[in-house]
Order: C-alpha cells, then structure tokens, then sequence
C-alpha cells in the first residue's frame, strides 16, 4: 500500500516529469561530431535517464500489477522502455550475431523522444492534448489532401517533361 502512494503521488509524477523534459533537452543537446569528453558525458547522462525510466516501470509495476498494464499511458510507457532496454543492452547481441547495420538500430533511439507524449496526461495540458486529437482527427482528410496535390504536381511534372524536352 505504500509503494502504491507513493508511485500515485503527484511529486512522483512530477519527478518523472521533470525527467522526461532534462531527458529531451538532452537528446536535443545532441549533435553530429561531438567531442570525445561530451559524448562521454551524453552517454552516461543517457544511460542514467535509462535506468530511471527501468526504475520507474519496475515500481508501477510492483505498486499496481497487472493493473500496470490496463492503462493505455502505461502500456505506451513500458513499450518504450522495452525498445530503451533493446537498444541499450541489445545492441551489442544484435550487432554480435545478426549483421544489423548501425543505422538501424539508431531507429530506436528516435522513439525515446516520444516520451513526451506522456506530458499530455496531466490536467495542465488540455489545450495541448486537444490540439493532438484535432490533428489525429483530421488525418484522413489531410491523406485526401495530400493524394490531390501529389496528383498535381504529378499532371505538372508530365507536363513539364513534354514541353521541355528536347
């Protein structure tokens, strides 16, 4: 019962809030060629925020139980750190006996950005939150939209090639 307070709190949730957002600028942080000294502090500083988010689900996990895995947010969350845990201890296994290119395996460290999606489960965001359902909403039609004017500009490239060519 207590593991279960203090996992439902909201300076829990507040803490892995904060997290999330130091985690992000982080990965925003990052560039093409660093210098040995801040790839170093990167990867260390990454594989620290790993361990909080292992922490974080193990907790959940132990405080609720199965329940754990009825709530969407919470499935979502452990579905990242699952590829997190891949990717970081994986990675040497995949690259051992399958051969992976490296570019790859990189494809899962994208995922860690959606990370914060999870920010859109506070009270706070409602705006935010509305203003991702209107675009998942309107996804179909910008799928319309976007066939029309590949149509388009297909008709014009056609066009193009008869009149310009030789």
């Amino acid at each position: 019962a207590l593991l279960f307070d203090v996992v439902m709190s909201r300076q829990f949730e507040l803490g892995i809030m904060a997290v999330i957002i130091a985690n992000v600028l982080l990965m925003a942080s990052d560039h093409w060629n660093p210098s040995e000294g801040f790839a170093t502090a990167y990867s260390r500083s990454m594989a620290v925020f790993s361990y909080i988010y292992y922490c974080e689900a193990v907790l959940k996990i132990a405080a609720l139980g199965l329940n754990y895995f009825r709530d969407n947010w919470c499935r979502f969350d452990f579905f990242l750190v699952c590829t997190t845990l891949l990717d970081q201890f994986g990675h040497e296994l995949l690259v051992a006996y399958l051969p992976l290119p490296p570019m790859l395996l990189r494809v899962l460290r994208v995922l860690r950005i959606l990370r914060v999606l999870r920010l859109l489960k506070s009270k706070r965001a409602k705006g935010l939150r509305d203003l991702m359902m209107t675009l998942v909403l309107s996804a179909p039609a910008l799928v319309n939209i976007s066939s029309l004017l590949a149509l388009l500009m297909g008709m014009y490239a056609v066009l193009g090639v008869q009149l310009f060519t030789c």
